[in-house]
């Protein structure tokens, strides 16, 4: 157990599904402390930053972590320019005394063998990182295309929720297209 590091976990987790939760089990299986980055949001994206740091906390708190923060961070096209603001997130005490979570599948891995966040560690933002293997390929993208048929993929406190948002999101898109047939 990793008791005085903090596991950096960045992520949108738009919204947050049993794959995240079997990564968050991971985290707290071999750490205490957490810091959970959530990128902004995207066009189409159900859950606001309040939506999923509300529900985060209920989770870390329910997982007992000894401490646990949950930031958001501005997404930017430019890596070297995310990285420096996601090191900018922090003091030099967190950064000595962290791990940084990636959560894997074969698709986030390129043609040199790399994951994405490798730019985090290669670039010395990072002393150390943790590979999490995602063993399904469904993702909150894949989600998010079709929620009806993948409901069983977002946590369960979340599914009414999300449904709503859903639901009421393509009744407001139908009645505009309406407007203009």
């Amino acid at each position: 157990m990793n008791e005085n590091k903090y596991a950096v976990w960045i992520g949108r987790f738009q919204p947050f599904h049993v794959g995240h939760e079997r990564i968050l089990n991971k985290i707290r299986e071999e750490f205490n402390n957490v810091i959970i980055i959530l990128g902004t949001p995207q066009i189409g994206d159900r859950f606001s930053f309040e939506d999923r740091k509300i529900f985060l906390n209920f989770l870390c708190t329910e997982m007992q972590f000894t401490k646990f923060y949950i930031l958001t961070h501005q997404d930017h096209e430019d890596d070297h320019k995310w990285a420096y603001e996601i090191v900018k997130l922090f003091n030099w005490f967190i950064l000595k005394n962290s791990v940084l979570i990636k959560s894997i599948k074969k698709k986030d891995i390129n043609e040199d063998g790399k994951h994405y966040l490798d730019f985090l560690t290669d670039n010395g933002y990072f002393k150390e990182s943790v590979a999490y293997i995602v063993e399904d390929e469904l993702s909150a993208k894949d989600i998010r295309k079709d929620p009806v048929k993948n409901i069983d993929s977002v946590h369960p406190y979340l599914r009414k929720m999300f449904l709503n948002k859903y639901v009421k999101r393509n009744q407001y898109v139908e009645h505009h297209r309406s407007l203009f047939r």
